[in-house]
């Protein structure tokens, strides 16, 4: 596979710097990045395996539908406009879902399974999707992965451009997709 990595780093891109204490705090295992890439339309992704084509593919469908339906709702938001705006982070799974989606992978965030989340990067505002890897699962559950990759994109664009809006779907009020 061709890897375009990032002009700042090499093919490991190893340690995390100000992320570490957002994964730590979350209890999520600090990862070890050792690929980079960027998908076709410019998502900066890393990964601690290597990133397939049709995953990369994935990511920016599931960007694309959060933007289309976000910029329509929200005319004025000028933040997150651009596929090339967005950071994915893949980590190593932490546990596998057995109702949505059984067999597929999924993360624990503060002891809570989910699909994904988002992290910051020691300021204020969410910069990465988080997302566990389908490497184990050969990456069978593409429509999942697309929707994780949306729904966690929601977040971001709300955190970047109004923290009311992003305010309302926090915790149990977060319901996708935030704009249908």
């Amino acid at each position: 596979m061709k890897m375009h990595l990032f002009p700042f780093k090499g093919k490991v891109v190893g340690g995390v710097g100000a992320m570490a204490k957002e994964f730590t705090r979350l209890r999520i295992p600090v990862p070890k990045f050792e690929f980079a890439d960027y998908t076709p339309l410019g998502v900066k992704v890393r990964s601690t395996v290597s990133i397939p084509s049709n995953a990369l593919n994935s990511i920016d469908e599931g960007i694309g539908n959060q933007i289309y339906r976000h910029s329509a709702k929200y005319p004025n938001w000028n933040v997150g406009k651009l596929h090339s705006e967005y950071s994915v982070l893949l980590i190593d799974p932490m546990t596998t879902n057995v109702e949505n989606e059984p067999g597929s992978p999924a993360i624990l965030v503060q002891g809570i399974q989910t699909a994904g989340t988002g992290i910051r990067d020691g300021g204020e505002k969410l910069v990465h999707i988080v997302a566990p890897h389908q490497q184990n699962q050969e990456w069978q559950f593409k429509e999942y992965f697309k929707n994780t990759i949306w729904f966690e994109s929601e977040h971001c664009r709300e955190n970047w451009n109004d923290l009311d809006v992003f305010n309302r779907y926090v915790g149990g009020s977060d319901v996708h997709p935030h704009v249908p």
